[in-house]
């Protein structure tokens, strides 16, 4: 196939639809979009639908694209999401608080929650708040002294039996997964009120 334009994939799944699509990876304009309302909704996603709509609209899409989709981005809207909020802290002795302090304590977060839900895979990790001398802040406090600094984390994690399971799926198709991002968090941070989760 000849290389038609750049592009980026997206698919929102969700126990009630499907939407896959399709935008421009420069202009971030849509240039295609396929939808599917579920009739038969479960409280979970239904791989068996998911397998359907993947094989009646990858080949659409690959041809309309004149170009082969290797990866996606995928959208989960399902409830299967495990939310975990975690507090790190660090003595800082009075000296000024840096990124590589912030960063330390990020890792050391994600290290903990790895080691502790074994089983789930962590998509997102955002800071709720920073509190340096028992003062809580919005944004990081460049260039504040503090004898200690800490930091509240929010961890968004989904099994990874339930993600083996999309890889099986797409691998079908010759699809990896690029991101998984879960549409919760998606609203939350962005405050969206529609399904245009690929903007």
């Amino acid at each position: 196939m000849v290389k038609r334009i750049d592009f980026e994939t997206y698919l929102l799944m969700s126990p009630s639809k499907f939407i896959i699509s399709v935008n421009d990876s420069k202009s971030k304009e849509k240039i295609f979009e396929k939808k599917k309302l579920l009739e038969n909704i479960t409280e979970s996603i239904d791989f068996i639908q998911l397998e359907k709509f993947l094989e009646d609209n990858i080949i659409i899409i690959e041809k309309f694209l004149n170009n082969f989709i290797n990866t996606i981005n995928l959208i989960i809207d399902h409830k299967n999401f495990f939310k975990v909020q975690l507090s790190v802290k660090k003595d800082n002795y009075g000296k000024k608080i840096n990124f590589e302090d912030m960063t330390y304590l990020l890792n050391e977060a994600k290290t903990q929650c790895k080691k502790t839900f074994g089983e789930r895979k962590v998509l997102h990790m955002c800071i709720n708040k920073y509190i340096a001398d028992q003062k809580i802040y919005h944004s990081f406090p460049e260039n504040f002294e503090c004898n200690d600094f800490c930091l509240e984390i929010n961890f968004h994690c989904l099994s990874k039996d339930f993600i083996q399971n999309l890889e099986k799926i797409f691998s079908k198709y010759q699809i990896s997964l690029d991101r998984l991002i879960s549409a919760p968090y998606i609203k939350e941070f962005l405050q969206l009120e529609n399904d245009n989760f690929s903007q």
